[in-house]
């Protein structure tokens, strides 16, 4: 029998090695609030274990939940959604690191693990993002969803009062640096 340990790790949630020393990005959740059966449990088992790289599959009746090691989030979506049922992923909360705040600036480093969200927040500063990882983000305003691609050192910049929410909606961390400035 083999054992999976789990443990946090900075800035990427809980990584999980098994004992052949195989590691594995954190499960990922998705709500289904159609599950309310066996049947179901058995039809988006069937399904999600045919997503490449899935190594297991857990179907929770009560919490109307799945969890999921391994695979692609859109595929494993999508095999639910061939099962018949609606799913969405459920985010965890993205990490912020205050680095600095000196009065003039405040710099705080973002790390989103996959499936992780800042939560709505409006911006009381400028500011001036830098990506530290290649990625993508969602971005979530006003009722529109649009996808930002991040490239390490390709920096922009938003004035006070942006109202969004930020998501890795993706399968790998994306990471960035926030520099607010701070009104004297």
């Amino acid at each position: 029998m083999w054992r999976n340990w789990m443990w946090p790790v900075a800035g990427y949630g809980a990584l999980s090695l098994t004992k052949k020393g195989r590691t594995m990005a954190s499960p990922m959740m998705y709500s289904v609030p159609e599950i309310s059966c066996e049947h179901c449990v058995t039809a988006i088992t069937a399904e999600v274990t045919q997503v490449p790289n899935v190594a297991s599959v857990e179907v929770n009746i009560d919490a109307r939940t799945v969890t999921v090691q391994g695979g692609k989030s859109s595929q494993i979506v999508a095999a639910i959604d061939e099962a018949g049922y609606d799913a969405a992923r459920i985010r965890g909360a993205a990490t912020a690191e205050q680095q600095l705040d000196d009065g003039v600036v405040r710099v705080t480093r973002w790390t989103f693990p996959p499936g992780s969200e800042t939560g709505a927040h409006v911006h009381q500063y400028d500011y001036v993002v830098v990506p530290i990882t290649d990625g993508e983000l969602t971005i979530e305003a006003d009722g529109e969803t649009t996808v930002a691609p991040l490239s390490i050192g390709v920096s922009y910049q938003r004035g006070k009062g942006v109202a969004h929410n930020v998501a890795n909606d993706g399968d790998a961390p994306v990471a960035f640096v926030e520099v607010e400035l701070l009104d004297n």
